[in-house]
């Protein structure tokens, strides 16, 4: 994922320039609700489960898969999208889905609408997401830019790990629908903030164009292999439907990278991944995502399934 590109400090007009940690916060306290979002519903899922009788495990899992299928197709394109229109517009625009979204899970009433307004919440996310990192980028020298993208990292790892215990504690003691409601007023906060600090600082004639065509292919190419993936287990999917879903996916990643070579303005420079360290740095970067994903997954489920603990850690009676 390309962060999105700007040429000036992101400072407030007059003497003195705002910290750049102002932007730093700014920027990490609406991925900080990203990642916290992803894992409480871990321990909410029993609890929605319960509140639509009506509904299977398997119509329930979209309000996951939905939100994870989106989510990943759309968040490399999002940073093309922020390399376009500028970052401050899209992390905005994000930050502003993703809070209604937020509310709009919190009022659903039928499966349906919680599985729509996750698929609108994974925009959201997906938007702001490397919107963030740009501004974090931007705000600090180059000197800096090593420890205070390491920082905006860990600000999501620690909100992973959060997650399943305030998760916990919330769906237990106020109802799951507040899972979605707690993003509400830190969300508010920084969509003050940027609203009144940050400043665009892309130049209109320096704006690349969309590349439209390669969006098209990796949304089409990610959504349908994640689609895939997510459903492999499931009793509902057949063979021939998963082997369709990887029959869409595999020729609309190869048409991506294809079209990755020619196009002059593509969505991601191949190019850069002739660099050895660059490479390598986004390979690691993939499989301590999958792994990191895939503990915190098992382990809650292994926990409350398995061992029969309930979401107050307390042995359920039997």
């Amino acid at each position: 994922m390309l962060p999105a590109a700007t040429d000036a400090r992101p400072i407030v007009p007059g003497k003195s320039p705002t910290s750049p940690w102002t932007f730093f916060w700014i920027a990490s306290i609406a991925v900080f609700l990203v990642s916290l979002d992803s894992t409480m519903l871990f321990a909410a899922f029993k609890a929605m489960r319960a509140s639509f009788p009506g509904s299977s495990a398997a119509d329930l899992s979209w309000v996951l898969n939905g939100y994870t299928v989106v989510y990943a197709a759309m968040l490399i394109p999002a940073g093309g999208v922020a390399d376009c229109f500028g970052r401050k517009k899209v992390f905005l625009l994000g930050v502003a889905l993703f809070l209604a979204a937020s509310a709009a899970c919190g009022l659903a009433t039928s499966v349906n609408w919680l599985i729509a307004a996750r698929v609108l919440q994974a925009v959201g996310a997906a938007l702001l997401s490397p919107a963030s990192l740009s501004i974090v980028l931007d705000a600090f020298p180059q000197s800096k830019r090593a420890m205070t993208v390491s920082l905006w990292g860990a600000v999501g790892g620690l909100a992973a790990a959060v997650g399943p215990s305030l998760g916990s504690f919330v769906v237990q003691t106020l109802g799951w629908p507040w899972a979605f409601y707690l993003n509400l007023p830190l969300g508010a906060l920084s969509l003050w903030r940027g609203l009144v600090l940050l400043r665009e600082a892309k130049k209109p004639e320096n704006r690349r164009p969309v590349d439209v065509i390669g969006m098209g292919l990796l949304i089409v190419g990610v959504g349908a292999l994640a689609l895939g993936i997510v459903q492999m287990e499931s009793p509902a999917w057949t063979a021939a439907e998963l082997m369709l879903a990887a029959g869409v996916g595999v020729p609309a990643m190869v048409g991506f990278a294809a079209w990755a070579r020619v196009a002059a303005a593509p969505l991601v420079d191949l190019r850069l991944f002739e660099h050895r360290t660059y490479a390598f740095v986004n390979l690691a970067t993939l499989f301590f995502g999958l792994v990191f994903s895939m503990v915190f997954f098992g382990f809650f489920f292994y926990m409350t399934e398995v061992w029969q603990y309930t979401v107050d850690t307390r042995p359920a009676s039997k």
